[in-house]
């Protein structure tokens, strides 16, 4: 209950959508995090595809970068009606209602920067919960991040300048090792993990795109052996 408190009232309404502008926005790091985030998983979300967003908050994958028919789903009704009067369309809808996203199977199933706020227990409860919901080779893309690098630090940095406070919240503090221990109790196979956005997006501050730039270097250079975040897809072990 406080933790559905802080995503109604410490999230201000439409607030990662409002701060994320793509390649229109000059200098922020966090909409270049979120451009590159975003464009990483976009690659799954093609036509004719069934797809849930869970945790969707205003609705910025789906509207920006889904050319799926997509269905997003959200604990805060307030960010799911601003994602309804923005992004809602014939292959896009938004829901706060979790019981009607289960009556559905999708191909895809997207979870981006949630498990950081559960703990074990409720990763392995929602992964478990999908398996049902998963239609015949369909997949789970999972972003969240990678406290084996200097995230904490830019935590730190990020709640102390921004309007939001995450601290009483992000109390899970994933590595590898504990991401893919926690997958391994469950009856899903991991098809891939990488760690991607590397300190390249702080050149942001110059502008986008120099920071997706020396991003892309340092990840091609070094084989993604630096990450601020976790991507892992899995699907049902059969």
């Amino acid at each position: 209950m406080k933790k559905n408190n802080f995503w109604d009232n410490a999230i201000p309404i439409g607030y990662y959508d409002l701060s994320h502008n793509g390649l229109n926005n000059s200098s922020k790091i966090q909409s270049n995090w979120h451009y590159i985030s975003y464009t990483k998983v976009s690659k799954y979300l093609k036509k004719n595809v069934h797809h849930l967003d869970y945790a969707c908050g205003p609705g910025t994958l789906i509207g920006l970068y889904s050319e799926s028919k997509s269905v997003g789903y959200d604990v805060s009704k307030l960010q799911i009606e601003y994602a309804n009067k923005k992004y809602k369309n014939h292959n896009s809808e938004f829901t706060f209602d979790e019981k009607k996203i289960f009556k559905r199977k999708y191909d895809v199933i997207t979870i981006m920067g949630l498990f950081e706020y559960l703990e074990d227990r409720e990763i392995l409860n929602l992964l478990n919960k999908f398996k049902d919901s998963l239609s015949k080779n369909g997949k789970i893309i999972i972003t969240t991040p990678n406290y084996n690098s200097f995230i904490r630090i830019l935590e730190i940095i990020s709640n102390f300048f921004s309007s939001v406070n995450y601290s009483k919240v992000n109390i899970n503090k994933l590595t590898k090792t504990r991401l893919l221990e926690i997958i391994s109790k469950t009856d899903y196979k991991i098809n891939k993990f990488q760690k991607f956005l590397n300190f390249g997006v702080l050149f942001s501050l110059f502008s986008l795109k120099t920071g997706i730039k020396v991003e892309n270097f340092i990840s091609n250079t070094f084989n993604n052996f630096f990450g601020y975040l976790m991507f892992v897809e899995v699907e049902i072990d059969d």
